[in-house]
Parts: C-alpha cells; sequence; structure tokens
C-alpha cells in the first residue's frame, strides 16, 4: 500500500482534549455516561473499525465516531451525507413543479436566549433538566408554528420546506433555518407571518433567493440545499461575530468565565437529543429517509466484512505501523473530501456527491 502525502488526521490538541473529557464528566454526572465517553473517544485511534471488500479486497479505515450534534469533528461528513440524501430529490420536484415556485432560504429569529436556561452546579455538575425541558417545549412549538405558518400561506401539494434549528452566534440566540420551496412570499408578509405564529417569541425574518444567491454555471441547488444543512447540522458552540453587539459578547464570554464552556455544551446535547436535526413537510416530507446503502466497498460496490483494529491485527498477522498507513490512507481521502466541500461552500459552487 502506498503512503498519501498526507500521513494522518491532525491531532487534537490539549486544550480540546480537556474540554472533552470536562464534557463528558457532565453528562455522566447527569446519566448520559455513553453519549460522554462516545463524544470523549471520538476519532481516536484504536477503537475504530476496517471494512474488508469481500469481492476486491480492498480495505476501508472507518474511525469511532460519536455522531453528536456538539461534536464539531463528526459535523462534516453528517452535513454532507445529508446534502448528498436531499439535494437529488428536491431538484427533481423544483423541475417538476411550478413555474413560478422558487427555492428560498429563510431564517427566523427569536428573543429566546439559550443562556437563559441553563442552570448549573459545579459541585455535583448537575445540570436543571426542568429549565431545559422548558426550552424544549418552545423549540417544539415554534417548530410546529412554522409549519403551520407556511401550509396556511400555500394550500398547495407542490409546496415543501424542512426546518432546522440553531443557536448563536449573537449570544446564542435560537434561530430557524427554513429551506422552502413555495411561491411568492415577500419578506415583509414572511416576518408578519412570523411575529403572530410564534406568539411574541418572533423577532425578524430574513430570506435569500436560490437562484440569484447561490446562482452557479450548473446550477443553484446543491450549493443552496448545503449551506442550510451545514447550519443546522454543524456543531454548535459558544462562538460570537464581529456583527454581534457588545453586550451579547460580554454576556457570552462573562457566562464561559463564570461557568465554563463544558457546561453549556452538555446542555445544548439534552436540549437537542431526540430532535431532528432537520424536519421536512409538504412535499419534501420524508425525501432524506430515501437513501441508498452506504456502507459498500468505495471501488466495486461490494459488501464489506468489518472488524475491529485489534480484530484486523490479529486476523492479518499485521504490524501496528501497517494500521497507521492504513489509518493515514483514508484519513486523508477523508480530509480532502471535507476540504472540498467546505472550499464549495465558500464559493458557492456545486457540491461534489
Amino acid at each position: 500500500m502506498e503512503q498519501r502525502e498526507t500521513t494522518r488526521i491532525e491531532e487534537r490538541t490539549p486544550e480540546e482534549q480537556q474540554h472533552r473529557a470536562a464534557v463528558a464528566a457532565i453528562l455522566a454526572a447527569n446519566d448520559d455516561g455513553n453519549a460522554g465517553f462516545n463524544y470523549e473517544h471520538c476519532r481516536e485511534p484504536g477503537r475504530g473499525w476496517i471494512g474488508t471488500c469481500n469481492d476486491c479486497k480492498h480495505e476501508v479505515y472507518h474511525p469511532h465516531s460519536c455522531d453528536l450534534r456538539i461534536c464539531n469533528e463528526c459535523a462534516s461528513r453528517r452535513i454532507a451525507t445529508l446534502t448528498a440524501r436531499l439535494t437529488p430529490p428536491i431538484t427533481k420536484l423544483i423541475q417538476c413543479g411550478p413555474k413560478l415556485y422558487t427555492l428560498k432560504h429563510i431564517i427566523l429569529s427569536t428573543n429566546v436566549c439559550l443562556l437563559d436556561y441553563i442552570e448549573y452546579d459545579p459541585d455535583t455538575q448537575l445540570l436543571n433538566m426542568d429549565r431545559l425541558g422548558e426550552l424544549r417545549e418552545i423549540v417544539r412549538k415554534l417548530r410546529v408554528s412554522i409549519r403551520h405558518m407556511f401550509q396556511e400561506r400555500f394550500n398547495d401539494p407542490h409546496m415543501g420546506a424542512g426546518v432546522g434549528m440553531e443557536f448563536g452566534p449573537g449570544g446564542l440566540m435560537l434561530h430557524f433555518h427554513v429551506l422552502a420551496y413555495c411561491g411568492w412570499y415577500p419578506r415583509s408578509l414572511i416576518q408578519a407571518d412570523w411575529a403572530t405564529a410564534s406568539e411574541g417569541h418572533g423577532h425578524w425574518a430574513y430570506v435569500r433567493q436560490a437562484r440569484r444567491e447561490f446562482n452557479t454555471k450548473t446550477g443553484p441547488w446543491t450549493a443552496a440545499v448545503g449551506y442550510v444543512v451545514k447550519e443546522v447540522v454543524a456543531g454548535i458552540g459558544t462562538k460570537y461575530s464581529k456583527r454581534d453587539t457588545t453586550a451579547q459578547v460580554h454576556r457570552v464570554v462573562d457566562t464561559i468565565s463564570e461557568m465554563g464552556e463544558a457546561p453549556i455544551t452538555a446542555a445544548i446535547h439534552f436540549l437537542l437529543k431526540g430532535i431532528r436535526r432537520f424536519q421536512t413537510f409538504g412535499s419534501f416530507y420524508k425525501l432524506s429517509n430515501k437513501d441508498e446503502d452506504r456502507c459498500g466497498c468505495p471501488l466495486c460496490g461490494g459488501k464489506l466484512t468489518w472488524q475491529s483494529e485489534i480484530e484486523w491485527m490479529r486476523n492479518q498477522e499485521s504490524t501496528t505501523e501497517g494500521l497507521s498507513l492504513l489509518r493515514a490512507n483514508n484519513f486523508s481521502t477523508h480530509q480532502a473530501e471535507e476540504s472540498k466541500y467546505r472550499q464549495c461552500l465558500l464559493l458557492n459552487d456545486p457540491i461534489p456527491i
């Protein structure tokens, strides 16, 4: 096996590992130790799996992944996977849909702040689940109101949309990303409907037309879908941007200095647990569930037989150098795909599927 230019995935910094260990301890103290263990040891060498093709004998390395929303390292793979599953059926609907219908990316903001619902005891490492439950109920009601808002405005079987939620970056404020395929819906009317449907929680609305703002030589749909999926799947952190007000930035910084970043990350995990990343309705309903088998050999499509790293070394009578080389080749390919994906989002180019 020839070694590629990139030898292995970039090592996690001590600060990042310390943060993961702190989050794992909080998750374990709140009766979710399994998720904490997976988060702490995500993509750790020695815990992965190796698949061997039954036909061509090609070997594929799959690292141990936690697949949690709070994990930034799992986000890129999730974004690429969900984008690849959503884009073809959405494109087909658009090509067969009404002429006046367009694909829109709509952002609906709220006055709901995550920090208002986090209560943490540093001595016992316990979070107030009742307060997080109140926020979960608010999120549920707002997502339902968004669905009703579009269904009442467009009583048409061609209308379809998907809704995802995000916190931040301005003071970890709750807002929703909506990928909607519908008729004429001006920003002023969206904002008025949102203010009514949200029962006082709605703030403002922002609209991006896919054909105009995501236009590319081969079509805007992949870039538009990929951008929305990136926003709702990417790991949530305590970030803030230069556009935020001084009060918003100070509140995030003061909260982190008071309780640390780990309790906020753990609270986000419990809040999003069981909530779908991208909820679809109308003509988009269950589009992403139509998925092909992605567990076949990437070269010939044959069936893979999976083994743990230890089992593979025993059966192959290989050395640690051979296992490290197998990790390096697969990690470098994975990194190249993620880098290409991020570059496409930056340039608004179609994402390779």
